[in-house]
């Protein structure tokens, strides 16, 4: 089977030149515009190399897709930071803030349709046979459905596998993972979905504990998680 990754190419490396635009002008103004340019080349070579070897678990069929693609571009970036003497919270704290500034661009129609979703009936069933079903990827999510009592949480997933986190350590950059799974909340604040989590398999615990709250804000952000990750990383 062709590679899906290879041969939709063209259309990531499109989606990452966006990404280094941003990434460019970030270090050039704590750096230099030489800096940046070198990182961003480099970072450019190592997209291609890494694109064939992303976990494969379903394409464009998949909505866990876009997520493996994005680990893949924090790791071609973190690279040549790594090494230039950046740390992994510094080269985490310049995808996150570019990853909020992307989240601007999402059409409001689009917003609305995921703000309806979340508490959705259809949807949550749809969730929870997912979770009950096998995968015909055997480095898919894998998860067990909980179920809310409405008071603490409404329903919630336990993740015991994450590709991500597995291509994180496959590419030896597992310390920026627990940084990389930051990346959900700010998305989840954009469309009010009352997310919440406290145990990521990237921190070192037993699953992810995904938790849904009707009408409950998210508080969670870079600045309440980002200072007690960087001692476990």
């Amino acid at each position: 089977m062709e590679n899906f990754y290879s041969s939709n190419r063209d259309r990531f490396i499109t989606a990452f030149d966006k990404i280094k635009i941003a990434v460019v002008d970030y270090i050039s103004k704590q750096s230099s515009l030489e800096a940046a340019n070198e990182i961003s080349t480099e970072a450019a070579i190592n997209i291609k190399k890494i694109l064939p070897d992303l976990p494969y678990v379903g394409g464009d069929d998949h909505p866990g897709t876009r997520f493996i693609v994005t680990a893949g571009q924090w790791i071609a970036l973190y690279k040549p930071m790594a090494k230039r003497g950046y740390k992994a919270l510094e080269v985490g704290r310049m995808m996150y803030l570019i990853s909020e500034d992307q989240l601007k661009d999402v059409p409001a129609d689009e917003l609305e349709k995921q703000k309806a979703l979340t508490y959705n009936d259809e949807y949550i069933n749809l969730m929870k046979q997912w979770t009950e079903s096998t995968s015909f990827y055997e480095c898919d999510w894998k998860a067990d459905f909980v179920e809310g009592n409405g008071v603490e949480f409404d329903w919630g997933l336990n993740y015991r596998t994450c590709p991500c986190f597995e291509l994180f350590k496959e590419q030896n950059a597992k310390q920026l993972a627990p940084l990389f799974c930051l990346l959900d909340f700010p998305e989840a604040r954009q469309i009010e979905s009352g997310f919440f989590r406290t145990k990521t398999l990237a921190q070192g615990d037993d699953l992810c504990n995904f938790r849904y709250k009707k009408g409950k804000k998210v508080v969670q952000n870079w600045d309440t998680e980002a200072k007690s990750i960087s001692k476990k990383i």
